[in-house]
């Protein structure tokens, strides 16, 4: 009855007024913000954003028909979350603890209002055969560090329905006993993951080519600063006996020969004045009275 759906959409706003009010219901309670968060990417992996605060918006502007569809933008909310983010970051473990809370709340309002038969299906429609077997080969084709979300997705609101079973190391998924809202959630989730991929691969090369162009001045300015500091060590200590020896030599030539240039002419002239005396004791006897002349 139309009271009745009034009462489950009632009671979906106090469902969404707890997870609104809880201590991590900060970073889902409005629109990311790509800019100052400068997540360039975010809208490259994330095709359908969704926050609390959209839900309450339309929430009360009526746009939800029945409590199903306000579920489904409610659980988009926290998926976009867990695929954004990498598992162990802060705002992927706020999203498991809120979703797990929502679905807690939620289940007890779906056993309600089935009974009464108001909850409808939502958005979500029946699969056909051939999707869910594309659907399963998509499931095998993700990597292991992937399997966690996908096993999170399927867990909370499939336990114990029989749709995981456990063989040693093996998972089997029953993709026959999930019901279509999972269904589609997965659907988004591999969809989400394979744009990620694709985006990474491309950009790939583009970032190899940077770190090579930033990498290599750094190498060869260092070598260059090296190979100059060693140069200027050597012509320093090869400079300082070259620029002050020659001065002193030759200062101490000019003061004692007078008219000799260098100190061979000198050699040479003392030699053949010692040839032409004689003997070198006469030489030194007139060297030694040149002094005194009057003696």
């Amino acid at each position: 009855s139309l009271t009745s759906t009034k009462n489950a959409m009632r009671r979906c706003g106090e469902i969404l007024t707890k997870l609104m009010k809880d201590k991590q219901g900060w970073a889902f309670n409005t629109p990311v913000d790509v800019v100052s968060l400068r997540l360039r990417d975010y809208h490259d992996i994330i095709k359908k954003p969704m926050d609390l605060g959209t839900v309450r918006s339309k929430l009360e502007n009526n746009v939800y028909k029945c409590p199903q569809e306000f579920a489904e933008d409610v659980r988009l909310t926290f998926n976009n979350a867990l695929v954004y983010n990498p598992k162990g970051h802060y705002v992927y473990a706020m999203a498991e603890t809120l979703s797990a809370k929502f679905e807690q709340m939620f289940q007890k309002l779906s056993k309600q209002q089935q009974r009464q038969g108001i909850l409808g299906r939502g958005k979500a429609r029946e699969m056909s055969l051939e999707e869910k077997m594309a659907l399963g080969r998509s499931l095998e084709e993700l990597p292991q560090e992937e399997l966690g979300k996908l096993l999170g997705i399927v867990k909370k609101r499939n336990s114990g329905n029989g749709s995981l079973s456990c063989h040693g190391d093996e998972i089997e998924l029953d993709i026959e006993a999930l019901d279509n809202d999972t269904l589609s959630q997965l659907v988004r989730f591999v969809d989400n993951f394979k744009k990620a991929e694709k985006d990474k691969t491309e950009k790939e090369p583009m970032c190899s080519q940077v770190a090579v162009a930033v990498a290599a001045p750094v190498v060869i300015e260092r070598s260059k600063k090296g190979d100059v500091a060693a140069e200027e060590e050597v012509d320093i200590g090869e400079e300082i006996p070259v620029q002050n020896y020659p001065p002193v030599v030759i200062e101490r030539d000019d003061a004692s020969s007078g008219t000799s240039t260098s100190s061979t002419d000198s050699e040479d002239s003392s030699s053949s004045t010692s040839s032409g005396s004689g003997s070198s004791s006469s030489s030194d006897d007139d060297t030694a009275q040149s002094p005194f002349p009057g003696a």
